[in-house]
């Protein structure tokens, strides 16, 4: 707890009869004053660290945009649909980029090149939690098109390989999944190649994508993050100049903000927050 000024009477020291200690005597208006200005220096500090939060991933974002890969996922020109925003969750707001979901539906052009994954709720199908259970699925093995209550498919974008891999594991347990499924009301679902999975709405993991795309995982290597982060690391110091200008004076201007949007935690879910992704898998923390 912040400590605050009072207003005073000198006292006696123990110095001796008639001595006084020197102490500094405030009214109750200049007490007043003096805890105003300790209060507002505090909030001005945390603000004007969001600020230059706010300046320093606009700098980023902007080399991300210059360098980014023209296709991405099967997404062209991903980086411009990036924006930078602010989570307010409890007492400290979170800067970081994002980029709304991209939803979309399968296709049978998803048969060479895409896995899913399901999530669900307690109160979901059962039949999608053996789904779950099983993944990761090509989409082209897909028995039915996952959905219901609290379901949710995310797919990603993998080589052949790894879908004949992915494939060949789902055959070798296909009479088991196939009871299962049975069981949990999904009758006469077969495992076999073809459109089951057609039409199914999904949210495409382009940060899974990205990463890939970073460090040349299955993909050819063209790194935009990493190199966005270590250039802007040059600008910070100018940042912390203007920190400190903006406590002195709460001049907002002092910074150069970029657009952004305000993301309350309840609206995560409707982002995907690439910084929280990418910079965990990078070391850039």
């Amino acid at each position: 707890m912040v400590k605050k000024f009072k207003a005073g009477k000198p006292s006696r020291s123990s110095g001796g009869v008639g001595s006084f200690a020197p102490r500094m005597i405030l009214s109750r208006d200049g007490a007043d004053a003096l805890n105003m200005i300790r209060f507002d220096i505090r909030d001005r500090v945390k603000r004007g660290g969001e600020l230059a939060a706010l300046e320093a991933m606009g700098l980023m974002l902007k080399e991300i945009q210059r360098t980014a890969p023209d296709d991405v996922g099967g997404v062209r020109d991903y980086a411009k649909s990036l924006k930078v925003g602010i989570v307010e969750s409890g007492r400290t707001p979170v800067v970081m980029i994002f980029m709304e979901d991209v939803k979309r539906k399968l296709t049978e052009d998803d048969s060479e090149d895409t896995v899913v994954y399901v999530s669900t709720e307690e109160r979901s199908p059962a039949s999608a939690k053996v789904i779950q259970s099983y993944q990761p699925w090509p989409s082209a093995l897909l028995p039915f098109q996952p959905s219901g209550r609290g379901v949710t498919v995310v797919s990603r974008q993998v080589s052949r390989s790894e879908i004949s891999r992915i494939s060949a594991r789902i055959l070798s347990k296909r009479a088991s999944i196939e009871s299962a499924l049975n069981r949990a009301g999904a009758r006469g679902a077969k495992i076999q190649k073809g459109n089951n999975g057609v039409g199914t709405e999904v949210s495409e993991d382009l940060a899974f994508s990205v990463l890939r795309r970073e460090f040349g995982l299955g993909d050819k290597s063209e790194p935009h993050w990493r190199p966005a982060a270590k250039k802007i690391s040059g600008d910070l110091r100018q940042l912390g100049k203007r920190l400190v200008e903006y406590v002195m004076t709460g001049r907002e201007s002092v910074f150069s903000l970029p657009p952004h949007v305000s993301v309350s935690t309840s609206d995560v879910a409707a982002f995907t927050p690439f910084q929280a992704k990418i910079a965990s898998a990078s070391g850039l923390k």
